[in-house]
């Protein structure tokens, strides 16, 4: 078990001694730093040390004097010991692989979330709907995250839901929505102190809320008051019960005027210059995929045709949004919800990354270096993402093949889990010997549970390609019956 919020068990400490993944005398850690590097595997189905990882003395469990760098609030691991504390006499091995099992029902937790916001913005059962799922499950990089031992996932679905809640907010004016962007909130900062970035994505809509619906307002002035001041108090309280006041140990106070100062002159733009010129050379590649430390990305061709997707989808949002204006269709009409959608997931997207380059900037002023921000941490903000994607490419599609859009979907569908099956490739041939069946069974066996061994990976692999075929005849049979009303 952990002691939060600074120790971890000797358990974990000792087994990255064991597999060759703790940090040496220098603090520098081989694994992440040499990218040939590797576990050393075995000839048979266990591990070097997986017997000895399995067969801890009970005492490793209790905490040890290694400290942790991170410090995060209570939630997930209160979360997880509901799980978890029932296998606590199991061994490590296994209890690793339970706690990957409840990530991933939290990533299908968020990937729910991304279709109930599709069906907001494209209508309920829309097969637009059922893309944006699509893009979020077998998004390469967030699927790989999606069964990670930490509170990420956890993390990215209270932002999921707190975009699910403007987004509703937004476009059908739902004052419910409310209580779930107020929730979000507190859970959120329960979880990661990086919440704070969600209260500057709800500032502007509390001011549209009091723009929209300020004579209801008067009229209710005790309920919305009573309901404004519990809000904060919750809120208010899962921030400083969640430390969020930790966020500011990183920032040197006594440094305060010099970032004042060159957000004013020349340091600030050239520093924007800089991200930019690293988030188009990597972190959009790491975006997609960046497996064993960043060290490994998809092949280039599968980054240019993803480049060349949202430039096809940028076209069609430009194009369709400045239709829009112009015409200015009936605020209701299925084209303006969609207007809204894309000008609100625009405006996510653009805070969120403002505000990870501003937290990088300080960094960088205060300690001469950048904090080191990888394609990940934007995944809070993924259905924001993946959101305008669907809408730019339903937009070019209508603007390109009237009448025909479900071709445009079907070859998305399509190559999204072409994607996704170039990524686990470029995954697993990072890690494992593919050279043949046998060798990767015999790698890929140690240090699992024993439904993870040998033959096992017959029964997997057959289940994936039974699940995939399945799925994507369901899709087109449902949807390609009547393509031209379902499209529409």
């Amino acid at each position: 078990g952990i002691d939060p919020p600074y120790v971890t068990s000797q358990e974990i400490a000792v087994s990255d001694v064991l597999l060759g993944i703790n940090h040496d005398k220098d603090g520098v850690n081989q694994y992440v730093v040499d990218k040939e590097k590797k576990i050393h595997f075995t000839t048979t189905l266990d591990g070097e040390n997986e017997k000895q990882l399995k067969e801890f003395p009970k005492d490793y469990k209790k905490s040890s004097n290694f400290v942790l760098v991170t410090n995060y609030p209570f939630l997930y691991y209160w979360l997880s010991s509901v799980v978890y504390t029932p296998f606590t006499s199991s061994d490590l091995i296994s209890r690793v692989f339970l706690m990957r099992l409840v990530s991933v029902i939290i990533f299908l937790l968020t990937v729910f979330v991304s279709y109930k916001t599709g069906e907001l913005v494209f209508g309920r059962r829309s097969p637009w709907s059922i893309g944006l799922a699509v893009l979020l499950a077998f998004q390469p990089m967030f699927s790989f995250m999606g069964a990670a031992v930490n509170s990420d996932g956890l993390f990215t679905l209270w932002f999921s839901l707190l975009i699910y809640g403007t987004t509703a907010y937004i476009i059908n004016r739902q004052s419910s929505a409310w209580t779930l962007i107020v929730l979000s909130l507190l859970f959120g900062f329960l979880t990661k102190q990086q919440m704070l970035m969600g209260v500057f994505m709800v500032v502007p809509m509390v001011v549209l809320l009091v723009f929209r619906q300020w004579t209801m307002i008067r009229k209710n002035i005790r309920n919305a008051g009573l309901f404004s001041l519990l809000s904060l108090i919750a809120v208010g309280y899962a921030a400083y019960y969640g430390n969020v006041l930790r966020l500011f140990s990183f920032v040197q106070f006594e440094n305060a005027h010099r970032f004042i100062s060159d957000l004013s002159i020349h340091n600030l733009p050239a520093f924007t210059t800089m991200s930019l010129k690293k988030a188009y050379y990597e972190l959009f590649p790491w975006y997609w995929g960046g497996f064993k430390w960043l060290h490994v990305v998809l092949p280039s061709r599968v980054i240019f045709l993803q480049k060349l997707l949202i430039i096809f989808a940028g076209l069609g949002i430009g194009y369709q949004l400045l239709t829009h204006f112009l015409k200015r269709p009936k605020k209701d009409s299925l084209l303006s919800k969609q207007a809204k959608a894309c000008i609100w997931f625009a405006f996510i997207s653009v805070l969120y990354a403002t505000l990870v380059t501003l937290w990088d900037f300080q960094h960088f002023v205060a300690y001469g270096h950048s904090f080191g921000i990888q394609g990940r941490y934007f995944f809070p903000a993924i259905i924001a993402h993946m959101g305008l994607l669907m809408i730019g490419i339903k937009y070019s599609a209508e603007t390109i093949v009237k009448g025909k859009s479900w071709v445009v979907w079907l070859l998305l569908v399509v190559w999204w889990l072409v994607l996704h099956t170039v990524g686990l490739w470029t995954l697993i041939s990072a890690y494992y010997d593919v050279s043949s069946w046998h060798s990767f069974t015999i790698q890929a066996s140690q240090y699992k549970p024993m439904i993870f061994k040998g033959s096992w990976w017959y029964i997997w692999l057959g289940v994936s390609l039974i699940s995939l075929v399945l799925c994507s005849i369901s899709t087109v049979k449902n949807y390609l019956v009547n393509k031209e009303s379902n499209f529409a």
